[in-house]
């Protein structure tokens, strides 16, 4: 219980993380981690144009406060997710694989890492520490998005 004590909040929160997505992994198959992993490098493509889409400008251009711009970018992300969701979902429906499961759970986690620490919308919600900023850190992004998005592919082939 003593190493725990000395652990960084920051590594608990992974870990929860990829408990809970092997879980889901696990339980229903790599499906909602799969979409979970297109939807955020979609969401930060559709976030710049949804400042200049016609009708949704006005209300866009009134979010100057950081936690209003992380509103944004999750209920952009939720409408990204579940569209890939649908759009996918007849693909994914194996389960019970322990060590895909595991697999795409880490995969998933380290994305969603990827993106939280450089999504400048997303500091807000987790202030992430220094030693994963550095295993995280721009030279590593292709590496650790290549990686896991080739463990997702070889999870669900």
């Amino acid at each position: 219980m003593a190493a725990f004590i000395h652990l960084s909040p920051d590594w608990i929160v992974i870990g929860v993380c990829v408990v809970v997505l092997s879980f889901d992994a696990f339980r229903s198959g790599v499906g909602r981690v799969v979409a979970c992993a297109l939807a955020f490098p979609i969401t930060s493509v559709f976030l710049d144009d949804v400042s200049r889409a016609w009708f949704v400008e006005t209300f866009v251009a009134r979010l100057s406060t950081p936690l209003l711009n992380a509103a944004e970018y999750g209920v952009v992300f939720a409408v990204v997710y579940v569209l890939v969701y649908r759009m996918s979902m007849c693909y994914f429906g194996e389960s019970g694989h322990v060590l895909l499961a595991l697999l795409s759970g880490m995969a998933g986690t380290v994305i969603i890492v990827t993106f939280f620490v450089h999504t400048p919308a997303l500091a807000v919600l987790w202030n992430i520490g220094q030693p994963i900023r550095a295993l995280f850190a721009a030279h590593y992004v292709f590496w650790w998005l290549l990686g896991s998005y080739g463990a997702l592919a070889w999870a669900r082939g």
